[in-house]
Formats: C-alpha cells, structure tokens, sequence
C-alpha cells in the first residue's frame, strides 16, 4: 500500500515584466480617460450647434409670423378697395393665394422648430415630450460670441483628441517594453511539501522482538530556485508587432496634429467671413428693407403701385430676413467649430 500527498507552490519574481506590464495598464487608462473627455467635447459642442439650430429655426418662424401678419393686412387691404371698386376682384384673389402660401411656410417652420427641439432633447438625453424652454435669442448669442473669439493664435494643444494620441504613442512604447521584457529571463521561487504513506502486507521483527506491520509515515519539504532562460522563443513576434503599432501610433498623433491645426485654421476664417457678413446687415440694411417695406404699402394704398409691387417687396423682405437669419446661424455655428476645435467643451 502506498498513498502520497503533494502540493507545489511556485512564486515568480518577475524580475523584469511586472513593472512593464502596470506600466502598460496606466498608460491604457490614460488612454480611455482622454478618449471619454473627446467624447464629452465633441457631444457639448453638438449640443451647442442643434441650440444654435433650435434658436435659428425660432428665429425664421418670428419672422414668417411677421411677414404672414403682414399678408393678411394686405388681403384685409386690397378687400377694401375691392369692396369700393377701387379695384378688381382678381386682386383679391392674387393677395389671399399669397397669404395661403406664407400660410404654408409658417406651417413648416412650426415644423422644423419642433423638430430641432426634439433633437436638441435627444441630444442632452431628454424624452421628446418633455418640456424644454429657451432663453437665449440667436442674436443674443452671436452677439455674445463676438466678445469670446478668443486669441488670434491660440492652439489646440489642450484638445483631449492630441493628448489621446500622444497618450496612444506611450501606450505603444509601454507594450513594447512589455513585449521585450516577456524575451528576458525570469526566475521564480518554488516551495513543496510530500506525505508519503506506504507499508507491505508483510510482518517484520520489532525493536521489542515481536512481529509488527511494515508501514512509515514520511513528511518531505523542500525548496528552491528556478531560473526560465529563453534561448528559442524570445518574442520575436510580439516585439515586432509592438514596434508595428508604435510606429503607427506615432503617424496617427502626427497626423490629428495636422488635422487640429487645419481644423483651427478653417474655422477661424469661416467665422472672420461670417462676422464680416454680419457687419454688412448691421449697417441698417434690414431697417432700410423694413423701410420700404411699409413705403410701397403705403404707395399701394394711395394708389401709386400696384398689388405685384407689393407682394414682391414682401417677398424681397421675407428673402433679406431668412439671409440675415442664415448669416446669424454660420456665425454662430463657426464660432461653435472654432472653441470645439482649440478642444474647448463648450457650454
């Protein structure tokens, strides 16, 4: 009969991978932590630019508003005359088709404001039935955005993207170190201990003369060192994979360098031309088209032009407001382009 019992322990000292391999997991949670603050400012400034969307289509609906107003004036207008014979019945006609087509187009730019709002909601995590309220006006904002352009030659440097991918660039180096650590030599510490438990069916003579079991009880410790050396498998192929993805790692932070950069670049001249545009509606254009807006509605009425002359002007009105209103909108997603590009998370 023989029955053994055995346990081995092996410690590995890690002489050189342990520090590599915490080396590489700090860098990879570097990595994650810059990569969720991109996120967060490339969603902030989406958030900003469906505000400035939501602001821009309540902004058109106030003047479709305005201009439908001033439409429904016009058919209570020519009804009048047409009432005293002072004018065809056709212009009656002329002047409510005219009203139903604002009509139309006010009924749409309802739509499209319901709609922002719904992705604005969706955006900043809101059901789309839930009640949204908005303070700002569009002009308020640009205006309020002229003030915070910021420094002519600021740069990204800060931008979470950059300093993801420099992070990366440590992340590749970290493996490959990791990676020439795992070819190196190694040496572990083991300890065992053995219960051997063995006897013959046999008697033998005892100590006192007398016959007794053949059986022992043996308890066995023992210890040592061993030392891994690798001669074949050095890791030639992880290493060569890990210098692959350095290198790559390496270009793919040169190249979101050159893309902040023109980033920064383009935004700045958008926003400088949309600024310049801005200026020119700020120079009384839109209170000199208001202007004589109510001249040929007053020309009308005393009988100078006629009912074209009027629907066009309300027209040519209607046109300049909606352009002022799409100058307002690439000012202000420019400048929303430009803080996101120098890595701001814009409010």
């Amino acid at each position: 009969m023989d029955n053994q019992t055995m346990a081995v322990v092996q410690l590995p000292l890690e002489l050189y991978r342990r520090g590599s391999r915490i080396a590489a997991a700090e860098r990879s949670v570097e990595v994650s932590r810059f990569e969720a603050a991109d996120r967060e400012r490339l969603l902030a400034g989406a958030i900003r630019a469906q505000y400035g969307a939501l602001l821009a289509a309540i902004r058109r609906l106030a003047v479709i508003d305005e201009v439908h107003a001033a439409a429904a004036r016009t058919v209570d207008l020519v009804q009048a005359r047409v009432s005293e014979g002072a004018a065809p019945p056709i212009e009656r006609d002329i002047a409510n088709v005219d009203l139903y087509r604002v009509a139309a187009r006010r009924t749409l730019a309802r739509g499209d404001v319901d709609a922002a709002a719904i992705e604005l909601k969706r955006l900043v995590g809101l059901p789309p039935g839930a009640p949204l309220k908005v303070r700002d006006t569009l002009d308020l904002l640009v205006g309020s955005d002229g003030e915070e352009s910021g420094p002519p030659e600021a740069e990204p440097d800060s931008r979470p993207d950059l300093l993801e991918a420099s992070a990366r660039v440590a992340l590749a180096d970290a493996r490959l170190e990791q990676a020439r650590s795992e070819g190196r030599f190694d040496v572990s510490l083991t300890a065992g201990y053995m219960r051997m438990d063995g006897g013959f069916p046999q008697r033998g003579v005892g100590a006192a003369g007398g016959l007794e079991p053949i059986r022992g009880v043996f308890h066995n410790v023992s210890g040592g060192l061993m030392v891994m050396v690798p001669i074949f498998n050095r890791n030639q192929g992880e290493i060569a994979a890990a210098a692959s993805e350095l290198v790559a790692a390496e270009r793919l932070r040169d190249a979101r360098r050159l893309e902040a950069a023109a980033a920064v670049a383009a935004a700045r001249v958008r926003h400088d031309r949309a600024r310049a545009a801005l200026v020119l509606f700020s120079e009384g254009v839109r209170d000199r088209a208001r202007r004589n807006l109510e001249v040929v509605r007053e020309s009308y009425e005393l009988g100078r032009v006629t009912l074209t002359d009027l629907l066009d002007e309300q027209r040519r009105f209607l046109e300049l407001e909606e352009s002022y209103i799409d100058t307002l909108t690439a000012t202000f997603d420019a400048h929303t382009a430009l803080r996101v590009a120098l890595g701001e998370v814009v409010p």
